[in-house]
Parts: structure tokens; sequence; C-alpha cells
């Protein structure tokens, strides 16, 4: 990426934004009218995280004038950290992911964003997705509470009656040993 990369995301090519926002509204015809790109997060708590941006604007077709919005996150390589695909921060897994389709297969109750396409590099990858709008605001009632913790259940139930594991390089299974051991990433 540039140093710059909000400039550079505000020069995309709008044939590949097009194709991005066509997939999201589902709509082979539609044509962009005008679109903005904004930040939605300048954190860098974990190194590989080059920042997460929502791409919004008008689009038109036979229907009419259409609002959109979509989100693309941007991962970067880190420098000097591992290459391994099971090490839990490995740099490439998010897209992985979104690229295998595994998101789009979860059990009822817990989703991904919908994945528009992806782009790679040898330092840096993009991921097109989704833009999810928060329905109960960041303070969350014990309801709240209750129906995800439901809804997490059935998922990881769905596992130990059947569903298959998907075996993946690319999958850690020791994410909370490396993350909460007294030297891991989140130790204070």
């Amino acid at each position: 990426m540039t140093d710059n990369l909000l400039e550079q995301l505000e020069k995309i090519d709008p044939a590949v934004l097009t194709e991005v926002v066509r997939k999201d509204q589902r709509n082979s015809e539609l044509v962009l009218l005008d679109w903005t790109v904004t930040p939605l997060s300048h954190e860098k708590i974990i190194p590989t995280t080059g920042g997460l941006f929502c791409f919004s604007g008008q689009s038109q077709s036979a229907e009419g004038i259409r609002p959109w919005k979509v989100v693309l996150k941007c991962l970067n390589k880190p420098k000097g950290l591992s290459e391994e695909p099971h090490i839990w921060y490995y740099w490439k897994r998010e897209i992985l992911a979104f690229q295998s389709g595994y998101l789009a297969q979860l059990p009822a109750g817990v989703r991904g964003p919908r994945f528009y396409g992806g782009m790679e590099s040898e330092n840096e990858a993009w991921i097109w997705m989704e833009h999810i709008q928060e329905t109960t605001g960041k303070h969350w009632a014990l309801e709240d509470f209750r129906r995800a913790a439901q809804h997490l259940g059935r998922f990881q139930g769905k596992y130990l009656v059947g569903t298959p594991l998907m075996d993946q390089p690319w999958l850690t299974q020791t994410f909370f040993r490396n993350v909460w051991d007294k030297e891991g990433f989140w130790s204070g």
C-alpha cells in the first residue's frame, strides 16, 4: 500500500468498485453515480490490519437511484513475524477463510459478511465485503447477550453432532492458548 492509503482508495479504479457494488446490490446492470470512502478504524491493534474503510454512494439501475455501502479491509504482511499458516496471527488467514467459502456455509444463527472478492499481492491483501449495520447499539441488554450465547451454542453444537470441521493449514487451534498465555499477545 502507499504511505497514504486513504488517498489511494479515493482514486480507486471505478470498474473495480462497480463490480463490487454490483455484487452487493445483486444487480449486474447498475451504474455508479458517485461515491466516497471513509475510514472505519484507525486502530493498529493487530499488526496485520492495514485499515477498514467504508465506501458509500449512489447507483442507478432500472429500479431507480439507490444508496449503497460496502467495506474494504486491507491486510498487511508484517515485517519480522512468522509466515506459518498455523500461527494465530498469520496475515492471510482472513482472506483465505473468505476465499474458501467456509464463512458462507456457517450453521444457522451465525454468519460472516458476504464476500465480494479479494486482491492479493506479496505484501498485502484487500477483502471486499458486505457492510453490516449494527442493530443493537454499542451497549447490549441482557437479552442481546442471551441471544448471542444461544446462537453460539447452536453453532458449536453443530460441530459436536456431525458437521465436519474444515481441515485447512491456516485454521489455528492454539489461538486462546497463545493469546491469553502469561507471555501472550494480550498479557499485561
